[in-house]
């Protein structure tokens, strides 16, 4: 709108989920409104978003439009075969339209842009926690988390268990070479529910709570499917808050609840 120009430098990339962070220098913030970032986490199939892009042709730029939301966890596997979690909405956009902001009716960023699928008839948005979680692991800021290492993406998921062990052993072993073939099939059949999977851990006490291998279902009763859902559920509390995981133990496939208090990273 005002035509002026301002030199940025890049300050994060990440390529697989199509995300850079720029650090524009000279930009005064009173000269510009804000968007306040929302909780994607309370987004509801039939809910009506409004995207806001800048696709390639000049008499587009600025557009905005409206669109429902079909789905609210589809997946979709990224170029690093890894699984991520999208919006998927009922309209596609203009060609160039990626990376464009989704607001909800009360205006606040819930999420960003993607792709096009299924012959244009519809679009994907990542869902703006996951960018959340972006933004505060690149800030000076106190980061509380559990005191453990765990598996940040999902796995492909196939067709039968069969079908899961023989495609993804191989992915298990990468990622805890110290455990049994026994135990790591134990590991892919309950990651069904959820590969949310303990790979280290450095809290001496959550040490004697739980053991490496075992899977997070849940955090204060939200359902975890992988560790970018703990991740994102995590960053939004204060260093020092009390949570409760759910943890099912891969060993004796029994399930118990596991209170934390979340330190600095």
């Amino acid at each position: 709108e005002t035509g002026r120009l301002y030199e940025a430098k890049i300050v994060h990339t990440n390529t697989p989920e199509d995300i850079v962070m720029l650090q524009a220098d000279g930009i005064k913030e009173s000269e510009y409104e804000i968007a306040e970032i929302g909780n994607s986490d309370e987004l509801q199939p039939g809910q009506v978003v409004y995207p806001i892009t800048t696709p390639v042709e000049p008499f587009l730029q600025g557009s905005i439009w409206s669109t429902m939301i079909q789905f609210v966890n589809r997946q979709y596997i990224l170029s690093n075969n890894a699984v991520q979690y999208m919006i998927q909405l009922d309209r596609a956009g203009y060609g160039g339209s990626s990376g464009g902001s989704v607001f909800n009716s009360a205006g606040k960023l819930v999420g960003i842009l993607q792709i096009d699928m299924i012959n244009k008839m519809s679009s994907w948005a990542l869902p703006i926690n996951l960018v959340k979680v972006e933004i505060l692991a690149h800030r000076d800021v106190r980061l509380p988390v559990i005191g453990a290492t765990i598996w940040d993406k999902d796995f492909p998921r196939y067709s039968s268990p069969q079908k899961f062990h023989k495609g993804d052993l191989p992915s298990l072993r990468t990622i805890l070479p110290k455990t049994s073939d026994e135990n790591l099939r134990k590991i892919a059949m309950a990651s069904l529910r959820s590969s949310a999977i303990v790979m280290e851990i450095s809290d001496g006490n959550l040490r004697k709570k739980i053991a490496v291998g075992d899977i997070i279902l849940s955090v204060n009763g939200k359902r975890i499917r992988n560790g970018m859902d703990l991740q994102a559920y995590i960053l939004g509390r204060k260093v020092g808050t009390i949570v409760t995981l759910q943890i099912l133990h891969t060993d004796t496939g029994k399930i118990t609840k596991v209170k934390v208090v979340l330190t600095e990273k």
